[in-house]
């Protein structure tokens, strides 16, 4: 079904925008992608004792070109861009753009100790475990807003109350703009930073 709609939007809408490439703000080879108004590069780089700079992804580096015929233009531009460098990535739009793109990435997950339990959602990193998936990503909350609230509802609803953990961001901050606030990967090593 997203094959099917992905195909008609790219027929049928008009080209996205294309984003600005993004400028890191230090010259370390490995780079932490801030997404969200959460800084964790510092405190990826006490945890890993390597410099780590960071980098806000204009336009979600490119993540609604995607599904897009544009997208192969893209992907060689922002991949000339990163040559020779490792981006760190908490959300799933940013490790779908970099896996389809062909760019050196990391999850955050990866390089961090995580809860024990079983992660929801994070459909896009390979984290199901049997849950639906929340609408997060790009390429259907960008297009289908309602069937993406839809979809975190649906899913906040089988967690009966309880307080999970997601291993992608980008899910995270869905499910608590749809009433579930769970913990993420950057919630868990800011608190590594903060705990003595």
């Amino acid at each position: 079904m997203g094959a099917l709609l992905a195909a008609a939007r790219s027929e049928l809408a008009p080209p996205p925008t294309m984003p600005t490439l993004p400028t890191p703000e230090g010259d370390a080879t490995w780079i932490a992608v801030e997404a969200d108004p959460r800084r964790w590069a510092g405190a990826l780089s006490t945890q890993l004792d390597r410099p780590i700079t960071r980098m806000h992804p204009p336009g979600r580096l490119g993540a609604s070109l995607v599904d897009h015929p544009a997208f192969g233009a893209w992907a060689s531009r922002l991949r000339t861009h990163l040559a020779g460098r490792h981006l760190v990535l908490a959300d799933g739009d940013l490790v779908q753009v970099c896996q389809r793109a062909g760019i050196d990435h990391t999850h955050l997950a990866e390089l961090i100790p995580v809860p024990p339990r079983p992660p929801i959602a994070g459909c896009s990193l390979g984290g199901a475990t049997g849950q639906p998936c929340c609408g997060a990503l790009s390429s259907l909350a960008d297009h289908h807003p309602l069937a993406a609230a839809d979809m975190a509802e649906a899913l906040s609803d089988t967690l009966g109350g309880r307080t999970p953990w997601s291993r992608d961001a980008l899910c995270a901050r869905h499910l608590c703009a749809h009433g579930t606030p769970p913990h993420d990967p950057i919630d868990i090593l800011l608190a590594l930073e903060s705990t003595p």
